[in-house]
């Protein structure tokens, strides 16, 4: 029974995991966590480096649209690839910004926009922060806010139970946000 594995969410468990989520370059992540059946908590976290960002010009904004696959999330479990996947669908973020603002994009501390999963959408405030050449986001935020019912394993989840809270992140070149190239 300890091989039941379980769709484990979107995107570090606040409060609980102070550590940082390790995201591969231009790549997407989630990271939460679940209580086993005769286990101590356990972390989970998926990235998927498949990504599709567009930005569209408009006359004194862009519009940035992320395009991620919920298939092509990578757990470390096959089973759970496939659960993420069927859950999650293809995901859809999306920001406007003012001109003046992607000038400014590199010295940014927030990034609102609003996710889209299987048709529901929900605001989103990113914590930025530079990596060098990367710009890095997190935020945090709650399965259920994000329209999402924490899956569970057996009867009451008594085998395995998803926590509600769940952080999201990215890291992407600044070259791309600031060129769109």
């Amino acid at each position: 029974m300890r091989k039941l594995l379980i769709f484990t969410a979107l995107f570090s468990i606040t409060g609980i995991y102070a550590e940082t989520m390790q995201i591969p370059d231009n790549c997407t992540a989630f990271q939460t966590s679940k209580s086993m059946l005769f286990s101590d908590m356990v972390k989970v976290t998926g990235i998927n480096c498949s990504q599709e960002i567009q930005i569209e010009e408009k006359k004194n904004y862009i519009v940035l649209i992320v395009k991620i696959p919920g298939k092509k999330f990578k757990t470390g479990n096959s089973r759970r690839n496939a659960a993420v996947g069927e859950i999650l669908g293809d995901m859809v973020f999306t920001a406007e910004l003012s001109n003046s603002l992607i000038r400014k994009f590199s010295k940014m501390q927030t990034l609102k926009g609003n996710l889209v999963i299987k048709g529901k959408s929900s605001p989103v405030a990113f914590t930025i922060s530079s990596e060098g050449r990367f710009i890095a986001g997190t935020a945090s935020s709650s399965l259920k806010d994000l329209g999402i019912a924490p899956p569970v394993v057996g009867p009451l989840g008594a085998i395995a139970k998803t926590h509600d809270q769940v952080t999201l992140g990215f890291k992407v070149d600044r070259k791309f946000i600031l060129t769109g190239e």
